[in-house]
C-alpha cells in the first residue's frame, strides 16, 4: 500500500507521527524523494524534497526503514541510503541525508520496478534501448499508437517477461497477438450483454488490424529479449506545488 503524505502545511493528526529532516549536497537537476515505509503495517509513505526539506506527517506508529532515493523518470541519480527509525504517536522524529555519488545514470520510462531491471540494477537483463530501437517507425507503429498507446504503458509490449504487477502480461506469439488485439477492439464473447470494446473498433480496421499483428509478432514475439524504453526527457514539475 502506498499513501502520499500531505503537504508541508498540513497538520498532525493526534495519535500519528511526523517525519522531517534535511538534504545537503541537492544540485539542479536532481529530484531527490523520502520513501517511509512501516515494516510493521507494510504501508509507505513518499514524499519530494524541497529546498533540501522534507516533512511526512501522519505517519501510522511503528518501525520504518527510510531511504532516500530519486524520484521516478529522473535523468540524474544518486546513491540510495536507507535508515531506520522508530516513530511513535504524537512523535516528531528526524532523519537527515548528504547526498552522494550524483551522476547521469540509464532510466527507463514508466515507474515499475521490472524483475529483469530494477530501478537500482540497470544492467540486469532488460535493456535499456531508445524508443524508435523497440518500436521502428512506420504505417504499423502509427497504428499502435493510436490504439494500444491509449491504455498501454510501452513496456508492456516490449517487457517479454511474465511479471506479478496489474498489467503484465505473459510472452505471446503471433496466434497470441492475435486474440489479444481482438479482445481489445471487439466486444469479449464471454463479456455481458452490453459491454463496449476497450477503444472504437473504427480505429482498426480489418486491414490495419493484421498489420497490427504482424508487427506485434515480429518485434515483441515468444522469445524476443525483455527490453525497455529508455527514458529521454523528464516531465516539469511545479516544485512550489510540492513544497
Amino acid at each position: 500500500m502506498l499513501a502520499w503524505a500531505l503537504p508541508a502545511t498540513a497538520a498532525s493528526l493526534p495519535g500519528y507521527g511526523e517525519l522531517t529532516g534535511k538534504v545537503t549536497g541537492v544540485k539542479t537537476g536532481v529530484l531527490p524523494v523520502v520513501y517511509a515505509y512501516n515494516t510493521d503495517k507494510n504501508v509507505s509513505y513518499t514524499v519530494f524534497v524541497v529546498n533540501g526539506k522534507f516533512r511526512a506527517v501522519n505517519l501510522i506508529p511503528g518501525a520504518y526503514d527510510v531511504t532516500l532515493r530519486p524520484a521516478v523518470n529522473q535523468l540524474e541519480g544518486f546513491d540510495r541510503q536507507t535508515v531506520k527509525r522508530t516513530i511513535a504517536a504524537n512523535a516528531q522524529v528526524t532523519a537527515d541525508f548528504a547526498l552522494k555519488g550524483i551522476r547521469r545514470v540509464p532510466d527507463y520510462v514508466g515507474g515499475h520496478p521490472y524483475e529483469a531491471c530494477g530501478r537500482d540494477q540497470p544492467d540486469c537483463g532488460a535493456q535499456i534501448l531508445p524508443y524508435d530501437k523497440i518500436f521502428p517507425p512506420g504505417p504499423a507503429r502509427d497504428i499502435a499508437e493510436r490504439t494500444c498507446f491509449a491504455c498501454h504503458q510501452v513496456n508492456f509490449f516490449s517487457y517479454n517477461r511474465v511479471r506479478g504487477f496489474p498489467g503484465g502480461r505473459a510472452p505471446l506469439d503471433k496466434d497470441g497477438w492475435g486474440v489479444m488485439v481482438d479482445r481489445m477492439h471487439k466486444r469479449d464473447p464471454n463479456a455481458r450483454l452490453g459491454s463496449a470494446p476497450y477503444f472504437d473498433p473504427a480505429l482498426l480496421p480489418p486491414k490495419d488490424r493484421d498489420i497490427l499483428v504482424d508487427y506485434l509478432a515480429m518485434h515483441f514475439g515468444f522469445d524476443s529479449e525483455p527490453r525497455v524504453v529508455q527514458l529521454e526527457t523528464e516531465a516539469p514539475l511545479d516544485m512550489q506545488a510540492l513544497e
